[in-house]
């Protein structure tokens, strides 16, 4: 892996220098931890003070282009977002033994009370009488829903049944009279 430093500035309002860098490599991708660590090594740098904020890998290459911060002090760094600091200041190895103590620590601390603290678990009886219910009678009544009729064949078409009740806010269709125009004839 070859670090070749494209842009390097100092940034005296943040208290920073800010370096921009290629990666070249060959095989798999190199993971930003070790990106981090031969930039470090590289150049000099206080590896507590110093963050890759972003590498890219471009397409179809082995080429990586990044962009690193190296504070000054510990204070200039509260600028830095808390992800980025925790990304590159605790490598994944550290992390995942860290919540694996936790883990067990929150077992240990489950078990024991649990077990010191069993009490037998009393039965509530129910003082009210249950509500009697009533079956509906009709189909109609059990589903909320009105049945539907079949269709009636008539001659070739099938028509809905005729109904005697009359639904509440709707008339009665009348039939259109077919109306014949008289042809013209033509001259």
């Amino acid at each position: 892996m070859k670090i070749e430093v494209t842009d390097d500035r100092t940034n005296p309002l943040l208290n920073r220098r800010e370096i921009r860098f290629k990666v070249v490599h060959d095989g798999p991708t190199p993971k930003m931890l070790d990106i981090r660590k031969a930039l470090i090594e590289e150049l000099n740098l206080n590896k507590e003070l110093t963050i890759v904020n972003s590498i890219k890998l471009e397409y179809g290459g082995s080429i990586i282009k990044g962009y690193a911060k190296v504070y000054e002090d510990k204070e200039s760094m509260e600028v830095e977002q808390e992800n980025k600091i925790k990304k590159n200041l605790k490598p994944k190895e550290e992390k995942m033994a860290e919540g694996e103590a936790k883990k067990a620590e929150t077992k240990e601390e489950r078990t024991e009370p649990e077990a010191a603290e069993e009490k037998p678990v009393e039965k509530v009886e129910d003082t009210e009488p249950a509500e009697e219910k009533t079956e509906p009678k009709t189909a109609e009544e059990k589903t909320g829903k009105k049945e539907k009729k079949p269709l009636e064949k008539v001659g070739d078409k099938e028509t809905k049944p005729e109904t005697t009740e009359e639904k509440p806010g709707k008339k009665e269709k009348k039939p259109k009279a077919a109306k014949e125009k008289p042809k013209e004839e033509k001259k």
